[in-house]
């Protein structure tokens, strides 16, 4: 079977896929081609790439869109079940993604809280008066998301006696005793949730909903000198209350894997200030290729022996 993996930057992951699947032939592309590459495809991974009617109508022999990983917001999931195309993904806690994502929060977390660029640019310049960060041990840490990711981030936090403070969409009283949180709230107390807060991480999904949740009324919510830390998407953020923020010392440091643009410019104004960033890499690890590698090749299995799909996605 003839795999097309749409993009020509990953080649851990579409490695990981091909050694996964031996007996089938993985090919990759570069994501603005995809449309021009796919013709012979029986099975698309999008990963970042959009897949709209124009790729799906140049993909006579498509029989499957895995995603390999979560998001399906770059996917025309109507466009492709009108065609007869199947859609599906690797959730975030079957493949590997929430261990990994969770564990590059976490990293960010210390490091922001304890400023790390500023150490770091301590020793290239040999200034050794050093700042005094912020420990996460005792402190009040808020999960905004409390999916996979979200919650693989509230156990990792557990050893560091943190009072721990998680927002969903659906709160359910079990996540109390559940994730061990002091409470949880829906969005429309997020100002309530952030408030005395020292730490803020976000792990939620982009949604018309979350789009811009994090904006000057809630920073404004925060703990002085906060750190905020973004492993969700980009636009969660305000871009400008965010800028803002840090301006004014109210946010001491945010630790930013997602942009508002990818990739993001070099000369924007948000690293005028103390930022501890990375790029859009927080699934980028071995945990992450081998579990979603096996989720991949284990829907391929299923699609060619004709059984049910895991996780496949329905338009709505």
């Amino acid at each position: 079977m003839d795999l097309l993996f749409c993009n020509d930057y990953m080649p851990d992951l579409s490695g990981g896929i091909q050694a996964a699947l031996p007996d089938h032939r993985v090919r990759t592309c570069p994501e603005a081609e995809v449309a021009e590459h796919a013709g012979d495809a029986a099975v698309l991974l999008p990963a970042r790439a959009i897949i709209d009617a124009r790729v799906l109508d140049a993909s006579p022999e498509l029989r499957l869109v895995q995603q390999p990983g979560v998001g399906l917001d770059a996917i025309d999931v109507a466009a492709a079940n009108a065609r007869g195309v199947r859609v599906a993904n690797v959730p975030s806690a079957d493949g590997g993604l929430a261990q990994a994502v969770a564990e590059m929060a976490l990293f960010l977390l210390i490091g922001g809280g304890r400023r790390y660029p500023r150490l770091l640019e301590g020793v290239r310049t040999q200034d050794w008066n050093v700042p005094f960060g912020h420990s996460l041990f005792g402190s009040r840490v808020c999960v905004i998301g409390l999916g996979g990711i979200g919650s693989q981030l509230v156990r990792l936090l557990q050893p560091f006696g943190c009072e721990i403070v998680g927002v969903r969409r659906t709160p359910r009283e079990s996540d109390v005793q559940d994730l061990g949180l002091t409470s949880v709230h829906a969005p429309d107390e997020l100002h309530e949730a952030v408030r005395g807060c020292r730490f803020i991480a976000l792990a939620t999904p982009l949604t018309a909903e979350t789009e811009g949740m994090i904006d000057a009324d809630a920073i404004a919510a925060m703990d002085d000198d906060a750190v905020i830390v973004n492993v969700a998407r980009g636009h969660v953020i305000d871009r400008e209350a965010l800028i803002d923020a840090l301006g004014s010392g109210k946010l001491s440091t945010a630790g930013i894997d997602v942009f508002w643009e990818e990739p993001v410019d070099p000369t924007d104004p948000v690293f005028d200030y103390e930022v501890f960033v990375t790029p859009h890499a927080s699934n980028a690890c071995d945990v992450f290729v081998r579990e979603t590698a096996a989720g991949v090749a284990e829907n391929v299995r299923r699609l060619i022996a004709g059984e049910p799909l895991l996780w496949e996605a329905k338009a709505s």
